[in-house]
C-alpha cells in the first residue's frame, strides 16, 4: 500500500445482523500501513450521507495518530478540520481509543475534542475467537 492510498474496510454492511462474523472480523483488526484519518473521516462521512436512514453514526477506531495528510495541513490537524467539519453534518460520531494506555498520548481523546459530536472511550480488551 502506498501512502497515496486510503483503505477502509467495512466490517459490517448496513443490512447485516451483529453476528458472530461480524463480531470476528471487528475482533480481527489488525494496525498497518499509513494512517490517512482526515480522507477515512471524510470518505466514511460521505458514504453515510449517502444512506437514506436518518440517523448514521461513525464509529472511528484508532489510536488518533494519523501520520500522512491529504492536503498541506500536518496529519493530525488535517483529521481535526474533518472532525470539526462532520460536527455540522447529520452524522453522529464515536472515537474508541484503541491506543494501549501504556502509550496513549490523548490523540484520540482530541480528536473527540475537535469533533464535538464525537465521543471518546477507551477501547476494553477485544478478545479473539477462538
Amino acid at each position: 500500500i502506498r501512502r497515496q492510498q486510503v483503505r477502509m474496510r467495512r466490517l459490517k454492511a448496513f443490512d447485516e445482523p451483529w453476528s458472530d462474523p461480524a463480531r470476528a472480523r471487528v475482533g480481527a483488526i489488525k494496525p498497518g500501513y499509513y494512517t490517512r484519518m482526515g480522507a477515512a473521516i471524510r470518505g466514511a462521512t460521505q458514504r453515510l450521507l449517502h444512506r437514506p436512514e436518518h440517523q448514521r453514526l461513525l464509529i472511528v477506531l484508532t489510536d488518533g495518530a494519523g501520520n500522512v495528510s491529504i492536503g498541506a495541513l500536518p496529519p493530525q490537524e488535517e483529521s481535526y478540520k474533518f472532525a470539526e467539519l462532520i460536527a455540522h453534518e447529520k452524522v453522529k460520531s464515536v472515537v474508541i481509543n484503541m491506543e494501549h494506555a501504556a502509550f496513549d498520548q490523548g490523540l484520540a481523546q482530541q480528536l473527540a475534542n475537535h469533533g464535538r459530536q464525537f465521543s471518546a472511550c477507551p477501547c476494553p480488551a477485544i478478545r479473539r475467537p477462538v
